[in-house]
């Protein structure tokens, strides 16, 4: 027999044969020892007191699986054992506290199997002893002895591997020395369980309580010991009878859940790397015990697996003629989008193997971005995920957490294609300008593979970590504005933009589908109310400053909810008055919020440009500009006013001054004491942008010639320090703006001409647009266009 390798410890440390691992610390010395000898086993003894000497002579023969080389503060190294079996030597070979043995014997244990019933006698005659030895109604021996048999299961039979796992279960319970002490005494005696019951009761208790009542005992080691196995021997007895009941009745169970997992398996449509996974880890499963944590992590990861919905795909409604009504029916406008949409399922017709395009709406809020996002899904038949995107720090919201972390899942996209059950959803992201980084990633660059069809088509989430085909979704992403988004993202999206509703779109909306939406849930189907359209456009023009429709529902919704609030109050069963109209207006929704913009009386040096505002809304902007001698600043600009306006007013200052002459500008106007002060009004409002550098330039000539400028006339456009005039954006907002307030010509860089053609009828019906690239165009050739003529002064 090979020479084995032991150490005596105390009896503080006890394990028995199992397949769990253990980790001993052991000094620094010793584990030099066995790296150089290359031991692969050692074996442990385990030293009792005095009173249990007898049982000295057994120990565990373990198996070394690792040795970690950190030291730890108290210069011992952590040792990883896995026991193997019991074994038994002479005493006289343990003199020392290490070195080496030769004779020994592997000891099997030899517990019999024994029924439900037997090991329940057993119990019962323990807890019989004690009350015999203890006159007193204990409460909770009662429910102890209650809870045990509640769990009675007549049909439940230990073997003797079951028995043995008992004993050494409640031997090993970390608050029960007693039972440490007793691990190895037993091992070979075929009736272990009754043995180790019969010795810790003979031994320690009979002879105890005999000598006095239970009211009278004052020896604290006994209580202690009585109170120790009340709350471990007994409910880790009983906790394991349940256990092997519930394993005995689950069998069937499993053995099912196995078979339909194996079938689903031989499924076509999963990839041949995701089936040899799932082998593996079903294999890895079955070897695993399930009440171990492990189990619960590979059973999750299993389910995962078999959710992913691979190679299902919904059939897409190709009817293109349905596609055009289902769209139209749930929102007015919106071509560009419609058109699209109609373009990708046509090309799906002639290749349906086409790859699914990445499409991002953006625009400001409440234009209709993620309600038609909603429409293309019920259109093409498609199930549909929303998925928001704002503030969303953590990459692995969307790529999943690695397994190594306790309770990691896969990201939002897999677990999408789960709630679906499709491999060709459309997915939303809402909100992709709003992402943050922080120290757990960049969401972002999680994106940058999922909305890539050159990658997606292999997604591998970190949770899975198998490919993943991605490239049959339809992903739509919506934004407000394009500056936040990462150039390498937005290059792989086709941007569509949404541009603000111009009033009689609001109008056709709010009578199609906002008040009749407001009526229903306001409950008042039966009394007629309806909305005259002056009234409507009321609301819109002087109650709200908004590109969408969100406030105008909720401004409709305020009257609905003031005319069910009446009926209710005064119990009315119909409404003589159930037409609103503009004189309703002020009485449920009160005093106008905005005026109508109106053209004022133009003096030399004022000036109308175009603006938009951060709401998505265009309106004209005044800039006045006024001469000043002797301050303290020769030039000033105020009203709220952006460095880049500022910067702009330089570059004016510059430019005329070097063109003075083309100009016919006085010499005088540039002298040192002379100065200008250009002001622009409403200056709580922040104001920013290059687009007004001809309109202040054309303010400032205006006040230095003393020269009016008609008053329905409007500037926009860059300037650059040699007089070129650059385009501009958000030309759309910008002129309908101009159009409310009465504008009939409007100034525009040449570079603007291709914008104006893609504008509505609608929208340019009225105005004189003229395009200009220099601003000595404006100023002189079109000088007569621009300021008032004598005619025009004398009222003719």
């Amino acid at each position: 027999m090979e020479k084995i390798y032991y150490m005596v410890l105390d009896s503080s440390f006890i394990i028995f044969p199992s397949e769990t691992n253990y980790i001993l610390h052991l000094p620094e010395t010793i584990a030099q020892y066995v790296q150089c000898s290359k031991l692969k086993k050692i074996a442990l003894f385990f030293i009792h007191p005095p009173k249990y000497k007898t049982s000295s002579g057994f120990g565990i023969l373990c198996e070394i699986i690792k040795i970690d080389v950190e030291k730890t503060k108290n210069n011992v190294t952590k040792f990883h054992l896995k026991p193997t079996h019991r074994i038994k030597t002479q005493i006289n070979y343990l003199q020392q506290a290490t070195g080496f043995i030769e004779n020994y014997e592997i000891v099997e244990n030899s517990a019999q199997d024994c029924s439900k019933d037997a090991v329940e006698l057993c119990i019962s005659e323990i807890i019989q002893q004690i009350n015999d030895g203890i006159k007193s109604d204990n409460g909770k021996i009662a429910a102890v002895y209650n809870i045990f048999l509640n769990q009675k299961h007549p049909d439940t039979h230990l073997t003797k591997e079951d028995v043995n796992l008992i004993i050494d279960m409640l031997t090993t319970t970390e608050s029960s020395e007693l039972f440490r002490e007793m691990s190895n005494y037993f091992c070979g005696d075929p009736n272990r369980l009754s043995a180790l019951i019969d010795y810790l009761f003979n031994q320690i208790f009979t002879e105890k309580i005999a000598k006095a009542k239970f009211h009278a005992l004052n020896e604290p080691k006994v209580i202690k010991r009585f109170e120790i196995f009340v709350e471990n021997f007994v409910p880790i007895f009983c906790e394991f009878i349940n256990s092997q009941h519930s394993d005995a009745s689950q069998s069937d169970a499993d053995k099912k859940e196995s078979q339909e997992m194996e079938e689903k398996i031989k499924d076509p449509k999963i990839p041949e790397e995701v089936r040899k996974i799932i082998k593996n880890e079903t294999k890895k499963l079955n070897r695993m015990n399930s009440s171990s944590s492990e189990y619960e992590v590979s059973r999750a990861y299993l389910d995962w697996l078999m959710a992913i919905p691979w190679g299902i795909y919904t059939e897409d409604n190709l009817n293109i003629e349905n596609l055009k009504q289902c769209l139209n029916d749930d929102h007015l406008g919106l071509e560009r989008v419609k058109n699209r949409i109609i373009e990708y399922m046509a090309a799906q017709n002639l290749n349906p193997s086409r790859k699914a395009p990445i499409l991002c709406f953006v625009g400001p809020p409440g234009t209709g971005k993620t309600s038609i996002a909603n429409s293309v899904a019920k259109a093409m038949g498609r199930k549909k995920i929303n998925i928001s995107l704002g503030s969303l720090r953590d990459e692995a919201e969307l790529k999943g957490h690695r397994r190594t972390y306790i309770g990691a899942l896969p990201g939002k996209i897999i677990d999408g294609l789960k709630r679906t059950g499709s491999s060709n959803p459309v997915i939303i992201l809402d909100e992709v300008d709003k992402l943050c980084k922080d120290m757990r990633g960049d969401p972002a660059a999680a994106l940058l593979e999922i909305l890539d069809p050159e990658q997606n088509h292999s997604f591998r989430d970190h949770y899975l970590d198998v490919p993943v085909d991605l490239s049959k979704v339809l992903f739509i992403t919506t934004a407000n504005v394009l500056d936040t988004i990462p150039p390498a993202l937005l290059n792989r999206q086709e941007v569509i933009e949404f541009s603000s509703y111009l009033d009689f779109e609001k109008l056709e909306i709010a009578k199609k589908y906002l008040i009749p939406r407001r009526i229903k849930e306001n409950g008042l189907e039966k009394f007629n109310i309806s909305f005259t359209d002056q009234a409507l456009l009321n609301i819109i023009r002087f109650y709200l400053r908004e590109p969408g429709i969100r406030k105008l529902e909720r401004k409709i919704d305020q009257i609905c909810r003031k005319i069910t609030t009446k009926i209710v109050e005064e119990k009315l069963n119909s409404i003589k008055d159930n037409v609103i109209d503009c004189r309703h207006i002020p009485t449920y929704l009160g005093i106008q919020k905005f005026s109508s913009v109106e053209l004022i009386d133009m003096e030399p040096g004022v000036i109308n440009g175009l603006a938009y505002m951060e709401t998505g809304y265009g309106s004209i902007l005044h800039i006045e500009a006024i001469k000043t001698k002797n301050y303290d600043k020769k030039y000033k600009f105020t009203g709220s006013i952006g460095p880049v306006m500022e910067e702009s007013l330089e570059v004016i200052i510059s430019y005329l001054y070097n063109n003075k002459k083309k100009l016919k500008l006085k010499e005088d106007d540039f002298e040192k004491e002379n100065g200008i002060h250009v002001h622009v009004p409403e200056a709580a409002m922040p104001k920013e942008g290059p687009s007004a550098g001809i309109t202040i330039c054309a303010a400032i000539y205006s006040c230095l010639t003393n020269k009016k400028i008609r008053k329905d006339i409007a500037f926009t456009g860059e300037i650059t320090l040699m007089g070129r005039i650059l385009p501009i954006g958000r030309l759309r907002e910008k002129t309908l703006g101009a159009k409310r307030a009465g504008i009939t010509t409007i100034i525009l860089p040449e570079g603007n001409k291709k914008d104006i053609e893609e504008l509505e009828a609608y929208i340019k019906e009225g105005i004189n647009f003229i395009f200009v690239s220099n601003m000595l165009e404006v100023l002189i050739k079109y000088h007569d266009v621009i300021f008032e003529t004598n005619n025009q002064k004398d009222g003719k």
